[in-house]
């Protein structure tokens, strides 16, 4: 049922753009929203509102619409597995971001580019494009994306098997999200922070960080959270 709705909805959102003869740029941004909200459950939805969005943004040059829409777009390719494509996308918007000064999105953007690198097992420019978006949060005082920068850099750290570095921007990035009370991102530091004190050997403080894990997932109510935290408790 949800599905058929959903479904449905973007098929009016289509049918809308297809009759309209102005288009605005609050419309475009409906869509990239709408895009956005169905990326994880319905991403072929998601990326059929992208692309209408892309269209629309460049024939009004909509610089910010087609800065979205191709951030979107990367995003359906990324998960799909199509690295290339999605390096095409995120780097599109990236250059947009970068000309046309849009704050707010740049970090986003070099996190992208990033985690492409990182997925093709290009370690080294992951790196630089993790480091560059934390350098982009610092210089525009985003601090609602400096914890998930931190724990970009920190995955591809312990991914690495550099343990002790991970853990240390994990730390940044757990201070990060404990000042802005973002439940969520702290749970998940803390869940790899236990990780890494699993990997360690050192199960005593795995153990703690499993707990505050739980503790932090409890209060938003993210009971996938909960039962990932109960099963790491169980290890």
């Amino acid at each position: 049922m949800i599905r058929k709705a959903t479904s449905i909805i973007v098929l009016l959102l289509m049918w809308f753009f297809g009759l309209a003869t102005v288009i605005l740029p609050t419309s475009i941004d409906s869509l990239n929203r709408e895009a956005w909200r169905l990326r994880r459950d319905f991403s072929d939805s998601s990326h059929v509102l992208a692309q209408r969005a892309l269209i629309h943004a460049r024939s009004i040059a909509y610089q910010k619409g087609e800065a979205d829409a191709n951030s979107r777009i990367g995003l359906w390719n990324l998960n799909g597995g199509r690295f290339e494509a999605a390096m095409v996308h995120f780097e599109k918007a990236l250059i947009i971001r970068l000309s046309e000064v849009l704050s707010e999105d740049i970090p986003r953007s070099y996190t992208n580019v990033g985690l492409v690198h990182m997925r093709m097992g290009n370690d080294d420019s992951a790196k630089d494009f993790f480091i560059k978006a934390l350098e982009a949060c610092e210089e525009h005082e985003l601090l609602d994306q400096y914890g998930r920068s931190w724990t970009n850099l920190a995955n591809l750290l312990a991914q690495n098997g550099s343990l002790l570095e991970a853990d240390s921007c994990f730390q940044e990035a757990q201070n990060a999200f404990e000042r802005r009370s973002d439940s969520l991102g702290l749970a998940t530091v803390l869940s790899n922070r236990g990780n890494i004190k699993y990997e360690l050997g050192d199960n005593e403080g795995a153990i703690a960080f499993y707990k505050k894990a739980l503790e932090a997932h409890i209060e938003p109510k993210n009971w996938r959270g909960v039962a990932s935290s109960l099963n790491n408790l169980g290890l």
